[in-house]
């Protein structure tokens, strides 16, 4: 997920960084588009020399999308104004009391009005996102933004492309490009003029972009080795078992020579909660067991905290409620030192039904736990 995360900044930094393209199209699934806007927001907090503009406003027609993107950027304009007069800076030049026409013309306008904005002097660029994360309309959506810059859909034509418009310069546009829409299957602008990419973060791209990780020799072998870890997660998840095994073998035996008792721990929980998920009890805490002693090592709490959950679920899969009670009462003094609040209130909820269950005395406070808490 890094990795796929990183190589999307990188594009989208590039892009601002050039001087010959105007458009970036990224391409992408519903899912996909709250991720690629956070990405913006990180992308936005980091560069400190130029103007961002990141709209995720709902798309359900082209006249309330500029409608709703006049307002916004109205506000933004209006934020500004207020804190340059704060600072005794000149105002901002004004802007007009209305944008006219259809929905491309008043957009075009838009953006020119905000170009105008960004100081004469210096390299300042507006970045402007189109980013609605709600699409009613995804083919009225691309005629909206085709309509901006319009472009020959004939490629093989010699006579060299247009030049940008004029309210173009300084100005870097990031559009949705939405992958099932029929806009999104042809050209629809000229190449001189925008740049594509596509957004994939979905469980599939996530594999490949790992597996792609873990056969590139040129990366050290601890980040592949993290990388076979997470691989391992996923065969785990999937009920991969063999699979998952094996690779928790491998990375048992590379942090073992790493002397690495922290990373040990977690590839040992894994595979008891792989045992035990699969109700092959005895094996389960065999590995719990082999835990103890690199996990005393590490002095990771919550690594113990964990081994003193997955004992106590074990003991009770294995009818042994009392030794269940013991294990969580561990569990909720760890969870309560390290402040998870969740994890305490969850280990006193099982501490309570393991004690009920041996007939063990209860606390005031364990008996009042909702029984919700308890499931």
């Amino acid at each position: 997920m890094r990795a796929l995360w990183d190589k999307l900044q990188a594009t989208i930094t590039d892009f601002v960084e050039q001087r010959d393209a105007l458009w970036l199209r990224v391409a992408g699934s519903a899912a996909n588009a709250p991720i690629v806007f956070k990405l913006l927001l990180a992308i936005e907090r980091r560069n400190k020399s130029d103007v961002f503009l990141l709209f995720a406003a709902p798309f359900r027609s082209p006249e309330q999308y500029v409608d709703e993107l006049v307002r916004l950027f109205r506000a933004e304009y209006q934020a500004l104004q207020k804190e340059r007069v704060a600072r005794q800076q000149a105002p901002l030049q004004r802007l007009p009391d209305r944008f006219s026409g259809g929905p491309v013309q008043r957009l075009t306008e838009l953006l020119g009005a905000a170009g105008e904005l960004l100081p004469k002097q210096g390299h300042r660029r507006l970045v402007w996102a189109f980013w609605p994360l709600e699409l009613a309309d995804p083919a009225a959506y691309e005629q909206l933004l085709d309509g901006l810059v319009p472009a020959p859909i004939d490629s093989g034509r010699s006579s060299p492309p247009p030049a940008p418009p004029p309210w173009a310069q300084r100005l870097r546009l990031i559009g949705r490009q939405v992958s099932d829409s029929p806009a999104a299957r042809r050209t629809a602008w000229d190449e001189s003029y925008a740049l594509r990419t596509t957004a994939d973060f979905s469980p599939e791209a996530v594999q490949r972009c790992l597996h792609e990780t873990l056969a590139d020799r040129r990366q050290p072998e601890a980040v592949r080795m993290h990388t076979l870890l997470m691989l391992a997660a996923l065969d785990r998840a999937h009920d991969r078992a063999e699979a998952a095994l094996a690779k928790y073998g491998q990375l048992l035996a590379y942090y073992r020579q790493q002397k690495s008792p922290a990373l040990q721990t977690v590839v040992l929980i894994q595979l008891g909660e792989l045992c035990q998920h699969q109700r092959r009890l005895p094996e389960a805490r065999a590995f719990y067991e082999q835990a103890l002693a690199p996990a005393a090592a590490a002095r990771v709490p919550v690594c113990t905290a964990l081994l003193a959950k997955n004992f106590g679920d074990l003991a009770c899969a294995e009818q042994r409620p009392a030794d269940a009670a013991a294990c969580y009462e561990v569990w909720h003094r760890l969870a309560s030192q390290l402040g998870d609040q969740q994890g305490a209130q969850l280990a006193l909820a099982k501490l309570t039904a393991a004690k009920e269950r041996s007939g063990l005395a209860t606390s005031p406070r364990e008996r009042t736990e909702p029984i919700e808490a308890r499931r």
